[in-house]
């Protein structure tokens, strides 16, 4: 690759997304195959591939975990898990990274959606001293 390529690479910004999802008579719908324009972003932009594929990783460990709580919980009580919190559930299981420069959403404003931001954690640091 030519230096001035690796230099634009460098330079596009990437984002997290996650499908919509919608309800209707009482379910729950993740529209995964609606275009990438009607996705939602989740946190800020991301320097790299490698780091929103990381982010990604990360926020769908800390979905799952939340789902299982979910559902324990719901045992628990003798209860139906929410439609909508289980949408939500099999949304952040299709989370994709998309290029800024994406021909599908370049151009235009992708809105944010803070609810799913809470999944996406700081990177852990290295652990200190021998272990």
């Amino acid at each position: 690759m030519k230096p001035h390529h690796a230099a634009a690479l460098a330079l596009v910004a990437w984002y997290l997304m996650i499908p919509p999802v919608s309800t209707y008579n009482g379910g729950a719908y993740v529209h995964s195959h609606s275009s990438v324009r009607r996705w939602t972003r989740i946190g800020t932009s991301f320097d790299s591939a490698a780091d929103c594929e990381e982010a990604k990783e990360r926020s769908q460990k800390n979905v799952q975990d939340a789902e299982e709580r979910g559902l324990e919980s719901a045992a628990r009580m003798d209860a139906n898990p929410d439609d909508q919190a289980l949408a939500g559930y099999a949304a952040a299981r299709q989370m994709k990274c998309v290029s800024k420069d994406d021909p599908h959403i370049k151009g235009i404003s992708i809105p944010l959606n803070p609810a799913w931001s809470r999944f996406i954690l700081a990177k852990r640091s290295a652990p200190q001293g021998n272990e």
